[in-house]
């Protein structure tokens, strides 16, 4: 699939649960996603806006923020910058 809005390949994440493959949405790294609750090519997605402390990508994925930070702390990047941008 193709995203509508820059025509680049999304993907997206599925799991085999052992009786099938659940699927989630479709999405792209400009931040289009086919589930308008994780669409943020326009801004913040609607997700993203109710999660305190949890970032909250186009293909419904969500990671605390304090713990890019600590990751990103090892590669000598500044916390507050991580959870500025966050």
């Amino acid at each position: 699939m193709n995203c509508p809005l820059c025509n680049s390949e999304c993907w997206r994440d599925s799991v085999d649960v052992g009786v099938g493959v659940i699927y989630g949405p479709y999405g792209c790294a400009c931040g289009w996603s086919e589930d308008p609750q994780f669409d943020r090519s326009s801004g913040i997605s609607p997700a993203q806006s109710e999660s305190s402390g949890r970032y909250v990508d186009q293909w419904g994925g969500s990671q605390s923020v304090e713990r890019i930070a600590d990751s990103c702390e090892r590669f000598g990047i500044p916390r507050n910058i991580i959870e500025d941008a966050f």
